[in-house]
């Protein structure tokens, strides 16, 4: 006896497991963490060397250079990218695929602490593994008072919540730094004949507190310590920095300005028109989001408001669990309502018994799946729940295979033990290779490369998950259960009367069609086999053609629609804060001119279209899609506006309406080198990204303008943008031959020239969980005084020389920012597209095929390659079709074991690329992109089919064997299996039915996933009853003809 067999006698090991997979899912769905995204693994590490005061040609000749020397050739390594800005430089290495990052970590640190070349001034080496944020709330506190004020309310609130438990990483953003300013006039310091390194030298010998070790006695062990560090501004006052003319004691307070304050940053936020500060909080590890959320939010509220200062207001900026709320009880309701769907359809074409049994199965597949999802460390997210509706259409296959297979038995007069041993046994071969060549078909895409293979893995792994539990199910669990049904007459009162009324009316239904105009199509589909072949050939030609001639486009990620839009503007380097705070305002104008346009043509609205606007100078705020970007410092010429539009399950427009609208109404912006604007959650950068490189800046910056007057040319590009013109006016000071008359060098005097701008740090100091720099500098009136630079007298020797006597002083522009690319200068064209008229492939391909050719011949060192969503397009591309060739050939070699042939699973895998017929209609019927995500469907389409037919090959060589000739057995088979395909499919269609007639902007960017599923899926059942069998009567004939000639 088999094993299938004896659970199917095994009075209690059925329910016994089914017990133990319910029970053991919801512990596991209780511990599952519930995320909006799944976690993605940036393959990155980052090394960040701050060095305060340096230019961008400083850090990039002292800092990344060396660097990126050290780093190049390292194993593991596919991409460095480097960034050189002011006062700090990163580097941004890509690891490949698979890589141990803590490996790669510890050898990259190994390689970067050998670098002896590193200037005194730069700060240590920070080398990271980078990891995505995500964000879980966000809190913004303004008002019209002074930074330090406000930065200290902020601090408050960061405070509360860093110290409550199940929070653990929480940041403020768009501030400067703490800084205990110290500012003494070039006056005072010749008076008492200092310096400011001096001055500097002297108070950090003095601030601070150092072990001095300790003393044995006969009793007892003391420990010696000097107490001397100060930590506030307050604390400073009574160092002694020297003597006076009289020899009294000169303190700091007697010739320098000392308080608590602010670094000059240009780095500034404002929400509503107020300065202000945000505090944001990440979820991080097994933190779970909602619960993160509500306790953040009544600290909030119970803490933190009550004391806010009547001057100040608060408020939530950003709440991601009411993003992750309503996309999963959207997602569960559509899933809910799949499924419902689906019990029904069973209900009304088969026995409601069985019907209820392999709904019942399919509940314990479902919940017995998330033991998996835990095992294999995913989650429970946007994507895992689509995961969960494309498969319910799917997974009912097998059980209604092995129920109908019991129930005829018992049909037969079997009793029940021995129809559910013989039900099972007799299928399971058909049944077991069906799951596995669906599961064959999608574990290609657990392998997918790039952020955007991790963003979709979990809808296959899903499937996969619940495929093989509904296998476990349909083996051990559903024969039993079907075993105990009687075959006698519904009792009076007996739900079984209605169901069986209505299921006998559609059976009817379903006997007339295949006896009637299915039958007889089919038949002359098998007459005429060559003649099908070329219809259906044609047919798949011309739906082709759609896709080629661009009436449906291809865009490789969607839209993933949100609730906040944001403009980003960068403007000339010498821009002024105080401008680049005017053009803030004029971007908040015209957002809300948009909106009163959304307010009153939307009749769908509830509330107000912006629910805030926020804007920071300087550098971005998080909240955006995961990256692993260089760290650059904030630069006044830089702004960032971000609109929170209504919530999208309330609103009658897609944030992409509104970012249209608002780029529309913007116009152009006097001075703005770049404009973008953006409403997606996931991004992989611009649609458009020309990288071009060369060691030579000029032929580099002549083809970059080429380029970009060719991407303006093109219909539908928008934002164009590069970085020729990232310059800014540089004060540049040589040292004359007469500086050696004096001792002075080049260090001494770079030394003092820094501290009279930037400052000369005199300590660091721990306060308000941040590192303080205690600073020593020129008054700001001096600092902000070029003609005072001119006038600088420098101390040499005890006495003061004017700077032009030593040094040669000029204004010369240089770069504000240099990027490389695996150890080359590049350069960046970047561009948007309106995909309504064409997508960043399409302009990419022209650019390249089309305009650089013609102009390479000119440039032989020049080399131009695409970069953001072009270049992911090449990492996924090869990959999932090399994956998918694998995948196929798994296929394969299972359906010969079955068939024990080499030609019938080749006539099984042609019907495949039919599929394409209803997934590229369905997109085209619906005005729908093909997508990455359409290629998932399309995958889960594959299994579908691959299924089916594998059924009705199998009946098809069982007629044959039967002794009935090859056209009467592939007819008789298409017929017996009519039904179950037709079932098959419709409850394929019907699980995926609501995403696709889901009205919400929230799940658009799945929708094309259901489409090639679903609609794809009505389409194949037709080609698959009539193609199939013309070309096993095709396959068959010409292997007699074959065995004749022999």
């Amino acid at each position: 006896m088999s094993l299938l067999e004896k659970a199917s006698h095994n009075k209690v090991f059925a329910n016994l497991l089914a017990l133990f997979l319910v029970l053991v899912g919801l512990f596991s769905l209780s511990d599952l963490t519930v995320k909006l995204f799944p976690t993605i693994d940036l393959e990155t590490i980052t090394v960040t060397v701050p060095y305060p005061g340096a230019t961008p040609s400083e850090v990039e000749e002292v800092i990344i250079k060396p660097i990126e020397q050290k780093i190049e050739g390292q194993e593991g390594v596919r991409r460095i990218r480097s960034v050189a800005s002011q006062n700090i430089g990163s580097v941004v290495i890509e690891l490949y695929a698979g890589e141990d990052k803590n490996q790669r970590l510890n050898d990259i640190k190994n390689q970067i602490d050998q670098i002896r070349v590193f200037p005194q001034d730069a700060e240590e080496p920070r080398v990271v593994v980078a990891e995505a944020d995500e964000l879980a709330i966000q809190f913004v506190v303004a008002g019209e008072t002074s930074g330090f004020r406000l930065k200290q309310q902020a601090e408050r609130l960061r405070s509360l919540l860093a110290d409550a438990p199940g929070i653990s990483d929480v940041r403020l953003e768009a501030v400067p730094e703490y800084l205990v300013d110290i500012q003494i006039t070039e006056d005072a310091l010749r008076r008492h004949g200092l310096s400011l390194t001096e001055v500097a030298r002297r108070i950090g010998a003095q601030s601070l507190d150092l072990s001095a070790g300790e003393i044995e006695g006969p009793h007892r062990r003391l420990l010696v310590r000097s107490l001397g560090e100060r930590l506030r501004a307050e604390q400073f006052r009574s160092l002694v920095v020297g003597t006076g003319q009289n020899g009294a004691l000169l303190r700091l307070k007697d010739i320098a300005t000392i308080e608590d304050s602010l670094t000059d940053s240009p780095l500034a936020g404002f929400y509503n028109d107020q300065p202000a500060i945000v505090v944001s909080a990440y979820r991080v590890g097994q933190e779970q989001m909602l619960a993160l959320v509500t306790q953040a939010t009544q600290l909030f509220n119970e803490a933190f408001l009550p004391s806010l200062p009547a001057d100040l207001q608060a408020e939530i900026w950003r709440d991601e669990s009411d993003n992750l709320r309503s996309r999963i009880s959207l997602l569960s309701k559509n899933a809910v309502i799949g499924l419902s769907l689906v019990i029904l359809l069973l209900m009304l074409f088969l026995e409601i018994r069985l019907a209820l049994w392999v709904a019942a199965g399919l509940m314990v597949a479902f919940v017995g799946s998330f033991v998996l999802v835990q095992l294999f460390g995913y989650s429970i997210n946007m994507l895992s729940i689509f995961g969960f509706i494309l498969v319910i259409g799917i997974v009912v296959d097998d059980a209604i295979v092995v129920g109908e297979n019991i129930y005829s038995g018992l049909e037969r007069g079997l009793s029940g033990p021995e129809a559910a041993a013989r039900g099972v046994v007799g299928v399971a071969t058909p049944v077991l290779v069906s799951i596995l060549t669906t599961i064959a078909v999608f574990v290609p895409l657990l392998f997918v490369p790039s952020m955007y293979g991790q963003f979709l893995e979990p809808i296959a792994a899903i499937v996969i998950f619940v495929l093989l539990l509904s296998l476990v199910e349909a083996f051990f669990i559903l024969p039993r259960h079907l075993s105990h049904l009687d075959m006698d007459k519904p009792g009076r009162y007996s739900p079984r009367r209605l169901t069986e009324v209505l299921r006998k009316k559609a059976s009817h239904a379903m006997d007339r069609l295949r006896s009637g105009p299915v039958k007889y199509w089919v038949r002359q589909a098998i007459r005429r086999p060559w003649l099908t072949l070329l219809l259906f050939a044609v047919t798949l030609m011309l739906i082709a053609s759609l896709f080629i001639s661009g009436a449906v486009k291809f865009i490789f990620f969607p839209e993933v629609e949100g609730n906040y839009v944001t403009a980003s503007v960068e403007l000339s380097n010498q821009t002024s804060q105080r401008q680049t705070r005017e053009v803030i305002a004029d971007l908040i104008s015209s957002a809300r001119q948009s909106a009163e346009h959304f307010q009153a043509s939307d009749s769908n609205s509830e509330g107000q279209v912006i629910q805030g606007i926020f804007a920071t100078r300087g550098k971005g705020i998080g909240g955006g899609a995961p990256s692993a970007e260089a760290r650059v410092s904030a630069a006044s010429n830089l702004a960032f506006v971000t609109v929170k539009i209504e919530d999208a399950a309330t609103r009658g427009f897609a944030a992409v309406d509104f970012e249209r609208a608002w780029r529309q109404t913007t116009g152009d912006i006097p001075g703005a080198r770049k404009l973008t604007f953006n409403s997606s959650l996931v991004s992989a950068g611009a649609a458009v990204q020309l990288e071009v490189r060369s060691a030579d800046p000029a032929q580099r910056q002549e083809v970059v303008g080429t380029l970009r007057q060719a991407l303006q040319e093109i219909a539908g590009v928008m934002d164009v943008r590069d970085a020729r013109y990232d310059t800014i006016d540089e004060v540049q000071i040589r040292l004359k031959p007469q500086a050696l008359v004096y001792g002075l060098t080049l260090a001494d005097l770079a030394r003092e020239i820094r501290a009279s701008y930037y400052g000369a740090v005199a300590s660091r100091i721990a306060r308000d969980r941040e590192e303080i720099e205690v600073r020593v500098r020129l008054t700001e009136q001096e600092r902000g005084n070029l003609p005072h630079l001119l006038q600088r007298r420098i101390r040499v020797n005890d006495s003061f020389i004017p700077i032009t006597e030593v040094a040669d002083i000029s204004i010369e522009p240089a770069p504000s920012r240099l990027t490389r690319l695996n150890g080359q200068s590049v350069t960046a064209l970047m561009a948007d597209v309106d995909n309504r008229i064409t997508t960043g492939g399409e302009v990419a391909r022209q650019v390249l095929n089309q305009t650089w050719p013609s102009i390479s011949s000119q440039y032989p060192d020049v080399e131009v390659t695409v970069g953001g969503d072009q270049a992911e397009q090449q990492r996924v591309g090869p990959a999932m079709g090399q994956n998918f060739l694998l995948s196929l050939f798994a296929v394969y070699a299972l359906l010969a074991l079955v068939f024990s042939s080499y030609s019938q699973p080749l006539v099984i895998m042609t019907i495949i690329p039919f599929g394409l017929v209803g997934a590229v209609l369905g997109h085209f019927m619906l005005g729908l992109d093909l997508t990455l995500l359409s290629l998932f469907g399309l995958i889960g389409l594959s299994g579908v089919v691959i299924n089916d037919s594998l059924l009705l090959m199998e009946f098809i060589n069982r007629c044959r064997a039967e002794g009935q000739d090859i056209e009467e057995a592939a007819l008789a088979a298409t017929l017996q299996r009519f039904r179950p395909i037709v079932l098959t499919s419709l409850t394929t269609f019907l699980g995926v039915t609501p995403i696709i007639l889901e009205t919400s902007v929230q799940a658009k960017f799945l929708k094309p996933t259901a489409v090639s599923l679903g609609i794809g899926i009505l389409f194949a059942t037709i080609i698959l009853l009539f193609l199939l069998p013309a070309l096993a009567v095709l396959q068959m004939k010409l292997r007699a003809k074959l065995a004749v000639s022999r």
